[in-house]
């Protein structure tokens, strides 16, 4: 059975920051250890992240943590938004000066490296 785009939105909004990522990656074709390497990060908190899947999931997601997944995974702006309200945050204070930088990097135009921006 094959899952339509609108099926998989439907599915998406309902899941958990684990289950969002997993998706992600499939789509991307992309493993743990490879994102890892292309968002300098560590493997190891993917692959927590990627296992955990209670009602506290999104407790131990640093803040910036769903931004660099976003551009390493090379998501549309409008994902990657998405995936930081699944990891329980919001860039919600227009004009202060953390947020709009942070709005400003999930805007840029892709392929960037982690490095790049």
């Amino acid at each position: 059975m094959e899952i339509t785009a609108m099926t998989a939105q439907a599915i998406l909004r309902r899941a958990r920051f684990p289950a969002v990522l997993k998706y992600y990656m499939k789509k991307a074709n992309v493993s743990a250890d490879a994102l890892a390497a292309k968002c300098c990060i560590s493997p190891y908190l993917i692959r927590r992240t990627l296992t955990t899947d209670s009602e506290t999931s999104s407790s131990h997601i640093p803040f910036t943590f769903p931004i660099v997944l976003g551009i390493g995974l090379e998501l549309p702006p409008t994902d990657v938004h998405f995936l930081l309200r699944k990891a329980g945050y919001q860039l919600s204070n227009p004009g202060e000066e953390y947020n709009d930088l942070l709005s400003r990097i999930i805007d840029m135009p892709y392929p960037k490296t982690i490095a790049e921006c």
